[in-house]
């Protein structure tokens, strides 16, 4: 039988209007603690299950947060999406997850306009911006983008890479390092992508020519592999001898090419990455990395997003950074 208000009304012996305002946990209604407390055991005595979308048309709300990614081929984003779903249901919503919007910007208004969410969290790539994917709805939906580049009209949470870069280069000019490689994705003359990697500049001021790029397709460990299979073959004098990766996912492949290429890890090239994913932890020589506390940047996205939502808020876009940290491990 299905149970609805009015027999929970019946059995607790008070109005259908009674059980909705203490169901819904409404403060403006009067009603007594004992009263309160006989609506809830008829409830539960009943088994009654709310109708969410009857109470979201009423509401207009429909307490579910939307997230977009760029996939989860690469297991940075399925952690991300994880440690999300836990700050997502700790705040007290549900959530729908969107891992499969391109690469490049392409709007997609057509499948976000019919979204039933209250607030989005994305995360995008450099040079991306919501209205690429989301279309005009982001004017009507609150926006915090996840480990992207700050935007003047968003809410955003970032990892700020320059403790962690400033440690891993300092580890490797310790130990005689003088010839870097850094593997991406992104284009190195890039604004955003010089501003990333200006941590690692700085501590490398003072050496000649220092740096090579060597440039990936985004989440293409087979490219990343071909790269340490292509250092691994220049001549001594030539190659890196610590390599910067973009991601662990990328430097898990660069590992790979660099040991079938012969190379020793670390004696003849050290490798840092850069996430801190798990799979990192399992190669055969465990990767030095530079960890970014994934699980402290979604609960604070999620609690800025609750905020607009709720209207907690009045204020410009506020843009928090959390900072990374250098785990050394066996590969430098």
């Amino acid at each position: 039988m299905h149970v609805s208000i009015k027999h929970v009304a019946l059995l607790a012996n008070v109005s259908r209007g009674t059980v909705s305002s203490v169901l819904n946990g409404r403060t403006n209604v009067r009603i007594s603690p004992e009263t309160k407390e006989r609506v809830r055991q008829a409830a539960n005595e009943l088994g009654y299950i709310p109708n969410l979308m009857a109470r979201s048309l009423f509401k207009n709300r429909t307490h579910l947060i939307g997230m977009l990614t760029s996939g989860i081929g690469n297991p940075f984003f399925a952690e991300l999406i994880g440690a999300c779903e836990v700050a997502i249901a700790d705040a007290g919503y549900g959530r729908l997850v969107d891992a499969s919007f391109p690469y490049v910007a392409k709007a997609r208004p057509e499948i976000i306009s019919v979204w039933p969410v209250d607030g989005i969290l994305m995360h995008a790539a450099i040079g991306r911006i919501s209205e690429g994917i989301i279309g005009t709805r982001v004017d009507h939906v609150p926006v915090v983008y996840l480990d992207s580049p700050a935007d003047a009209y968003r809410d955003t949470v970032q990892f700020d890479l320059g403790p962690g870069l400033k440690a891993a280069a300092e580890h490797m000019i310790d130990r005689g390092h003088t010839k870097f490689g850094i593997v991406s994705p992104h284009d190195q003359f890039d604004l955003l992508t010089k501003q990333r990697n200006k941590p690692l500049y700085q501590a490398c001021q003072g050496l000649d020519n220092p740096f090579q790029y060597f440039r990936v397709e985004e989440h293409s460990q087979k490219d990343a592999l071909q790269v340490g299979l292509q250092i691994a073959a220049m001549p001594m004098n030539e190659r890196p001898t610590a390599i910067f990766c973009n991601s662990d996912y990328l430097a898990i492949g660069v590992f790979h090419g660099l040991i079938r290429g012969g190379i020793r890890i670390p004696q003849d090239v050290a490798l840092v990455g850069e996430g801190g994913i798990e799979a990192g932890e399992y190669i055969s020589q465990p990767l030095s990395t530079i960890k970014c506390p994934v699980d402290e940047l979604c609960r604070i996205a999620v609690s800025m997003l609750h905020e607009r939502i709720e209207s907690l808020v009045d204020c410009p876009p506020r843009h928090v950074m959390v900072p990374t940290v250098f785990v050394p491990r066996k590969t430098t």
